[in-house]
């Protein structure tokens, strides 16, 4: 019986140094603490009226689709370090999908918001994740997969 509470208690020890180890590395990587870069596009997201986006549409470079006139793609030089771009797809005076094209965006900030994804497959030229039907992800290859690499976009569409 005394074995069987050491070895709870080893565990139980082992289990809070790893969260103390976590929680240091999230200090470091995270100074200032964590900033959810999706945060800022909030107004912008997938299922809003086109209308909280109208009065930006002369600022920004906006066409309409050659293959349906109820399509307008919008895109945003964001600036912003973490994103160089975010295209905004509208159909039907609604945002259907919001593309951000990455600068300095990692996977593991990915798991931040959405948590892990349901899908990860590898292709030829990136990694493919996946977050139920209204989030992808294409991550920079590597030998193996890793949630610190790059992501290179991030598409958002509603949740179905």
């Amino acid at each position: 019986m005394r074995k069987i509470a050491a070895i709870f208690v080893v565990i139980t020890l082992v289990l809070l140094m790893s969260q103390v180890v976590v929680l240091g590395a999230a200090k470091l990587v995270y100074p200032d603490g964590y900033t959810d870069p999706f945060v800022p596009y909030e107004a912008i997201m997938p299922g809003q009226p086109s209308d909280v986006f109208r009065e930006y549409l002369y600022e920004y470079s906006c066409r309409f689709s050659n293959a349906d006139s109820n399509t307008l793609d919008c895109l945003i030089d964001s600036g912003d370090g973490t994103f160089s771009s975010v295209i905004i797809q509208f159909y039907n005076h609604t945002i259907r999908e919001v593309n951000f094209i990455a600068d300095r965006l990692y996977v593991i900030e990915l798991v931040g918001r959405w948590g892990y994804p349901t899908v990860i497959a590898r292709h030829d030229d990136f990694f493919y994740l996946r977050w139920g039907s209204h989030v992808r992800a294409f991550v920079v290859l590597a030998q193996r997969f890793s949630y610190r690499l790059p992501v290179l976009s991030v598409a958002i569409r509603p949740a179905e």
